[in-house]
């Protein structure tokens, strides 16, 4: 079990645009000493794409159709402190206004930010 909270960086669009279709890139540290576990990336509020963490493709995501809305990250795909771990969103639809996804495993949260250049 992990206790404490990972550390976002910004994310930010890599392809240059504000708005879909686009790729947004974000960094997470875990906590040190933190074991990786099993967790899910909600993508709640976003469009639909895909997400990769750590050049694992972790599949298509379409909250607004379902049934499915979170997508599962294996432990094993996580690198434990002081290693980043790299999320790349390919966004096709529409991305939120806050541009957040919510990472979520047993006692802790995540949400990743926009980036302002």
């Amino acid at each position: 079990m992990i206790n404490g909270s990972l550390y976002p960086d910004k994310v930010k669009p890599v392809s240059g645009q504000e708005r879909p279709p686009a790729i947004y890139y974000g960094e997470l540290i875990l906590p040190e000493n933190a074991v990786p576990q099993n967790t899910f990336v909600d993508p709640t509020g976003w469009g639909k794409g895909i997400i990769f963490v750590n050049e694992n493709n972790l599949g298509r995501y379409w909250p607004g159709a379902g049934p499915q809305v979170t997508l599962f990250i294996p432990g094993s795909y996580l690198r434990p402190a002081p290693e980043i771990n790299q999320i790349v969103v390919m966004e096709t639809d529409s991305t939120p206004e806050e541009m957040s996804m919510r990472f979520t495993a047993t006692n802790l949260n995540i949400e990743l930010e926009r980036c302002i250049e």
